[in-house]
């Protein structure tokens, strides 16, 4: 029994992904898709050449888009009535949703999101159980990490709003795997296009330099001039202008309500109401916050970098190298500390969590097994709040997935800080060992 759990079976690999994707389509098939929504409505916007209203939004309420009767009417005209939240997205995102959003009515453009989430998530689990997980425990690990996603609140969440950044956080995870197995065009080519809907997957190119990974920061950096060149080209320098400027507006946006689970929300949340934990008003965020903010992003995603340098190897009885521990963190950090982490941006704890249970057969496994399940069981009630019905119960805590964040990136610098003090360890044995076979060598030939 124990070898039939323990030995990589690739049948039971593809039997619970398969599990899970449909599992996803009949319970999801109906959802409302409400931030959604706003990329289809974008996408209509450009195609009927009112991109003048394209960044419209709301003064007080940040999840309202105002007052822009044309949004209300291409809505309409689209099937979808319910409520309508700003576009926040790069021009060219709506002006590449076009063939879709032209010849399809928004339920079916909806499930077609659908299909691609729950496939983009299931891509980003096995990939980084393929590429940095023991071959023998891929199987059981991929259908307990499917298993665990499932009840867990940013997936719910991510499901019920039908939200789009899985697609993007699987393009950072593919991006550095391609990356550290030889492919740098393709990785630098998929965060580039990562990097030109959300902008916070930019961030990962200081990794990559401090990682002396030349070739896959210039191909970023190339694929997205070329991106922004064609941006220009199709939406024009005004449209352009204005994505900045609402990108500018984000940046300095302060929201305390529940659903932000980033560093800036937590760090000024106690100097409101309690109540507001409910609404979603805008309030300036102080220069020093955001400054902070990026600071321990920057600094985060160095450590990290510097980590992996210097506790790079190979497992015990394996070709494979290690898994960049750094790397997670520089996922992490990218998420917690920009202005605004929503609860279902939390689904990238997903490859955090599965590289540390990776790495439980190291030295001190039992810190790491504790912050592990401490970062899981912060994703799941009554410890994190119903984000969906906005509730917070008798034994909730608020931002549990800011919580969860912190933990993960704790627990993953003491990872690589063990896994760099037992290679150490470990060459100082070979050395020592290959020094007494020598002595012995140079005995017997006495």
């Amino acid at each position: 029994m124990l070898s039939f759990v323990t030995k990589h079976r690739p049948w039971v690999t593809a039997a619970c992904c398969l599990t899970f994707l449909l599992a996803g389509l009949v319970t999801y098939w109906n959802q409302p898709g409400a931030d959604l929504s706003s990329s289809y409505v974008g996408c209509r916007l450009v195609a009927t050449g009112n991109t003048a209203v394209l960044y419209s939004h709301d003064p007080e309420d940040f999840a309202d888009i105002g007052d822009a009767p044309i949004w209300k009417r291409l809505a309409l005209a689209g099937q979808y009535s319910g409520y309508l939240h700003p576009y926040v997205q790069t021009p060219l995102w709506a002006y590449s949703l076009q063939p879709l959003c032209d010849h399809t009515q928004f339920p079916v453009f909806n499930r077609v999101f659908l299909v691609l989430i729950l496939a983009a998530l299931i891509a980003a689990i096995w990939v980084t159980a393929r590429a940095w997980l023991p071959m023998r425990d891929r199987s059981w690990l991929i259908a307990v990490v499917l298993l665990g996603l499932w009840f867990a609140q940013p997936f719910q969440y991510a499901m019920y709003l039908m939200q789009t950044h899985a697609l993007f956080f699987a393009l950072m995870v593919i991006s550095l795997v391609l990356a550290e197995r030889g492919r740098p065009r393709s990785a630098g080519l998929l965060l580039a296009l990562a990097s030109a809907v959300k902008v916070t997957p930019a961030m990962l190119l200081l990794y990559w330099l401090l990682r002396r990974r030349w070739q896959a920061a210039a191909s970023m950096i190339i694929c997205s001039a070329v991106l922004l060149l064609l941006t220009v080209v199709l939406a024009g320098p005004h449209l352009t202008a204005a994505y900045f400027a609402d990108l500018h507006r984000v940046s300095r946006v302060l929201l305390v309500s529940q659903n932000n689970q980033s560093f800036a929300a937590w760090c000024m949340g106690r100097f409101f109401p309690a109540d507001e934990v409910f609404d979603l008003n805008i309030y300036p965020l102080p220069g020093a916050v955001r400054l902070g903010s990026l600071a321990l992003m920057l600094l985060t995603i160095a450590s990290g970098a510097m980590l992996d340098v210097r506790s790079s190897g190979t497992r015990a009885g394996e070709a494979k190298a290690a898994a960049p521990l750094g790397a997670m963190m520089a996922l992490v950090a990218v998420t917690l500390f920009a202005p605004i982490a929503w609860t279902h941006y939390s689904i990238v704890l997903v490859a955090p969590v599965m590289v540390l249970m990776g790495e439980l057969r190291s030295r001190f496994k039992w810190a790491t097994l504790l912050g592990t399940l401490g970062t899981v069981a912060l994703n799941y009630q009554p410890i994190a709040t119903d984000i969906i019905a906005m509730d917070v119960g008798d034994y909730s805590l608020v931002r549990a997935q800011f919580y969860a964040g912190a933990l993960c990136l704790a627990t993953l610098g003491w990872a690589a800080v063990v896994r760099r003090r037992g290679v150490r360890v470990d060459a100082q044995e070979t050395a020592l060992h290959s020094g007494r076979i020598a002595s012995v060598r140079g005995s017997e030939a006495d």
